[in-house]
């Protein structure tokens, strides 16, 4: 068996803009994406941005989150306006009432709004409702 081995000298680093994003995962205020658009910021060895991110990683899962409140201050300032921010904050908060409404009714929910039963069968397994769907060619 051949062993390869692949290995990086330089390192192109792109910034992209920031814009309102639709993340399923977003409890409150708007989530924050990555947009399109980007710059080119420069080429570097892998040591040096190696050396440069360690001075500025974060660690910490507490110092990776970011309030709603600072997400709100971040896209302004990246050029959202307030009716976009307004508008995902409220898709954020329906999202969330109707996960709540479907708990209550003992359906578990996925971030895409689809609903699992909580129901067990015989054998004490959780299986989801079958959905059927037919469609007659004319």
């Amino acid at each position: 068996m051949r062993h390869r081995r692949c290995s990086f000298s330089t390192i192109s680093v792109r910034e992209y803009d920031q814009t309102v994003g639709d993340s399923p995962s977003c409890q409150e205020g708007a989530p924050i994406a990555l947009d399109w658009k980007y710059a080119e910021k420069k080429i570097v060895s892998l040591d040096e941005f190696e050396e440069a991110r360690s001075k500025h990683r974060k660690t910490r899962r507490s110092d990776l989150v970011l309030g709603a409140a600072e997400r709100r201050k971040m896209l302004v300032m990246n050029g959202a306006t307030i009716m976009e921010i307004l508008h995902a904050e409220r898709l954020v908060a329906l999202k969330n009432e109707v996960a709540s409404m479907g708990r209550q009714l003992g359906y578990r929910m996925n971030f895409q709004g689809q609903a699992k039963s909580s129901a067990s069968n015989k054998n004490g397994c959780n299986k989801a409702p079958r959905k059927t769907m037919t469609s007659r060619a004319a």
